[in-house]
Formats: structure tokens, sequence, C-alpha cells
């Protein structure tokens, strides 16, 4: 049968990006890529650089260009999410993989990539995992990374490989892969994201995304031989940038809890019980924390205590539901008008 899908759009997010392009541009360069047939563009996205990213990527992908274009897209918006937006409207190819400026893709990533979407066209999102984590030249990695790695994008995270359950949304934005269409389907509807929007840190965005595309009714899809190496050199892991990290994606997961809310109301043909939908979420948390409250057991690094992560994530995410209620309860109506519109239309069945 022959291949629908041989074309890729990596979209890679730049802010102030010097010191990691070449690298990460490098393993991009080095994809196996047996068909002649199969092609992919980058689109770099200049999240208003105030570094020369943009000159050292054209410059290191001359070599390149003639068969492999790199175009640059200027987006003055601060925000991953505004970064993200641009680049995807900007491809010209079906199949779009987000490559983060610090994600060095294993070879075969393109090929198993194209593999999967040309046997099931109608994944939701793709994605894999960290591998590895590189900390840069004579830096050790911490005692408690190995706990926590998963805050930076490293580790196995699923079991194995295959469609995950629908109410399951773990796919990492770092090299994740949607089809171009399922995008502007969300657009065409009026999705906007709610995460990311300022500068600085990346915040949920991705999970964000992936919570969005299962309500449309399409699974999201793990496959552990998509790897990549995450560059974390230059100093961001440390112990104060964890909690931090921690913080915010709390912050960030209110979120995602609203369109939980939002999704039990439209299933349920609810509309007017958002506050009770509300109030029950957070009991959830509140047992939950009890269930998983610290253990007084003495160890080397309180990283290491088991929970410690998901009682410190609970916590913040508790907080956030608490002092943020009137801004979520200002958004359930354009939320539900919204998730109306896309629940479980499956806009991938047709090809």
């Amino acid at each position: 049968m022959e291949n629908k899908f041989n074309e890729i759009s990596v979209i890679m997010c730049c802010h102030n990006s010097a010191k990691r392009i070449e690298t990460t541009l490098q393993y991009l360069s080095q994809q196996k890529i047996n068909s002649p047939e199969v092609g992919f563009e980058i689109i770099l996205v200049d999240n208003n650089c105030k570094d020369n990213t943009v000159e050292l990527a054209e410059r290191f992908w001359q070599p390149y260009k003639d068969k492999y274009p790199l175009n640059v897209v200027h987006e003055k918006k601060p925000g991953k999410s505004n970064a993200l937006m641009a680049g995807y409207h900007a491809a010209n190819y079906e199949i779009l993989l987000l490559c983060d400026d610090d994600n060095w893709l294993c070879p075969e990533y393109f090929e198993t990539t194209l593999s999967l979407f040309n046997q099931y066209s109608h994944i939701g999102m793709l994605g894999g995992y960290g591998s590895e984590a590189r900390f840069g030249e004579g830096v050790a990695e911490p005692i408690w990374f190995k706990e926590m790695s998963g805050a930076y994008f490293v580790g196995k995270f699923i079991k194995s490989s295959g469609f995950l359950p629908p109410t399951h949304f773990n796919i990492w934005g770092a090299g994740s892969v949607i089809r171009k269409k399922m995008w502007n389907y969300l657009i065409a509807n009026g999705f906007q994201f709610k995460n990311s929007l300022q500068a600085g840190k990346a915040q949920a965005e991705d999970a964000e995304l992936a919570r969005i595309i299962t309500i449309t009714g399409h699974s999201l899809y793990f496959d552990d031989r998509l790897t990549f190496i995450h560059d974390l050199s230059g100093g961001r892991v440390s112990e104060q940038n964890l909690e931090s990290q921690i913080k915010i994606n709390a912050k960030c997961y209110g979120w995602l809890v609203f369109y939980k809310i939002i999704v039990k109301q439209v299933k349920f043909n609810k509309d007017n019980l958002f506050i009770f939908f509300y109030l029950r979420e957070m009991l959830v948390i509140v047992k939950t924390l009890f269930k998983k409250r610290h253990s007084n057991k003495t160890v080397d690094h309180r990283f290491l205590i088991k929970n410690y992560k998901e009682v410190l994530f609970d916590k913040y995410l508790l907080w956030e539901l608490i002092i943020h209620f009137h801004t979520y309860y200002k958004e359930r109506k354009s939320g539900l008008e919204f998730i109306k519109k896309i629940y479980n239309k499956q806009p991938l069945s047709s090809n």
C-alpha cells in the first residue's frame, strides 16, 4: 500500500537559543531517511530572540537547505504557545513534529513517525520520551534526579508502546507529533491556549493540547522507539528550579481540571453544575493528599521522600483552584461552548 504521509514539518520554537541551536540541528541533519520520497522542512520560530539564534541556525543549515528547507517565522509575542501557534500555522506539511531547541532526536525519529501515521492515520497525538539527560561538561547528575527526572522530560513514563486509554493524556510536548488537519480543526472551532502565554519557561501547553485532542474522541499514541536526549546544560537543573517547576506545573494543571469539569457537564448534560463538579475535584485532591502525605522517615534528601513530588504538586494545585476560582468560573460558558463543538467529533476519521 502506498504511503500517504511522507513529509514532516519540524517546528522549533526558539527564544535566545544560540547556545543550543547548532547541536539540535546537527541531530536533525543525521536523521535516517531511507526513501527518496521522504522529506522534511524546519520551521524555526524566532520568538523575540535577542541573540544570534537565527544567524547561527541559517549558517549551520546552509549545506542542507536545498533539499530540506529551513524557514524562519518571526513571532514577537512572547510565550511558548504563541510561538507554537505561529509554527503550526506556517507549516506546509500534514505531519507536524515539535522539536524543542534542547531535544536531540534519535536518528530513526522521522521514519518511525511517518510509519506510525501511515499505519494509524487517526492518531490524535504521537509522542516518545527523553531517554537520557546531558548536564554539561563536568556537571554531575544530582542524587535526586532519577526520582524527579519526569519533571525534566526524562525517563520512560509509559510502560509499553500503543494507544493510551481515552482518559490518559500523558504525551510530552517535547518530540510530540500531530496532524495539521487536527490543528486546523481545533483552530476553526475556537481553540486558544490558556497556558504558556507569558515570556519565560514553557508551562504545560503540551498537556493542554493533548487533553483537548482526547476530547475530540481521538486517542494518544506512545512509542518507545521515539527517543531524544534532553540537553539540560547551563545550570538548568537545581533544587530551586525543580520546586519552581512543580509549582508552575500545578498552577497550569488548573486548566486541565477546568476542561475535565466542562467535559463532565457535556457528557451528562449538566450545564448548570459547574460549581458542584468543581468542589468535587477539590475534594478528590484533598483525599489524595491524605493518602500520599509525606513519610516522616529520614532520608538523604527531601526529593527522595516517597510521594514528595506528588504531594507538593497536589498542594499547589489545590491552592490554585481555591484562589483562582473566579477565573475558571468566568470562563465556564465559553469553555462549554467550545467543548460542545468538538466533543467526540473525531475529525481524523476521514482522511
